[in-house]
């Protein structure tokens, strides 16, 4: 199975929505829509929620990595890896 991980971004609509849905920068749209067609499972890269699936509903939020001490990163960094273990199989590209 083909992969793509792409990234949320700052410009996100108010409320509770599905992750595709939430992000709505143009960036983020076009990095969406390429991908769906051309891959066969996408993942989007949260700051707040680690790694999510396009219809996974997620809440508002603010928080970048900009923002968190190196201890928060490394902590965001082991929830991602961990997640990641758990979705992506060894034949997975």
């Amino acid at each position: 199975m083909n992969i793509a991980i792409i990234s949320c971004v700052k410009t996100k609509k108010q409320g509770k929505l599905p992750a595709k849905d939430l992000y709505n920068s143009p960036l983020f749209k076009y990095s969406y829509n390429y991908t769906k067609v051309r891959y066969d499972k996408v993942y989007i890269l949260s700051t707040l929620y680690g790694v999510l699936e396009p219809n996974d509903v997620i809440e508002y939020y603010e928080l970048t990595l900009n923002k968190m001490n190196a201890q928060q990163k490394r902590q965001w960094a082991y929830k991602v890896a961990t997640q990641l273990k758990s979705k992506i199989k060894p034949d997975d590209k």
